[in-house]
């Protein structure tokens, strides 16, 4: 229902624009087909061989001059917390009304 809803307010917001929520391992895009991309907290859930191509497929998409917008976690590792709060406290106050919850 999320994806959904956002999409469909993106849509809404700019019909101009072309939007998809889908696997990025199972996109079938154009050369030089998109202004640009959008990674949110999405790609550090691929296995590293996988990732460089997901990337290599989003650098082949990239018009000239496009842009790439991702976010995600810092450091080295390839886990990821099981819980937000753990490596977000604050996730945990706003998610609780103002009361951090979070085991730190």
């Amino acid at each position: 229902m999320f994806p959904e809803a956002v999409i469909e307010n993106a849509r809404r917001l700019h019909p101009e624009c072309r939007f998809a929520v889908a696997s990025a391992t199972e996109l079938d895009l154009g050369e030089a087909s998109l202004r640009g991309v959008l990674g949110w907290w999405s790609l550090f859930n691929f296995p590293r061989d996988v990732l460089t191509q997901v990337l290599a497929l989003f650098a082949r998409a990239l018009k000239p001059g496009g842009h790439f917008i991702t976010a995600t976690h810092v450091g080295d590792e390839d886990a990821v917390p099981p819980r937000p709060t753990e490596a977000y406290p604050s996730v945990g106050r706003y998610a609780s009304g103002g009361r951090n919850n979070s085991p730190t």
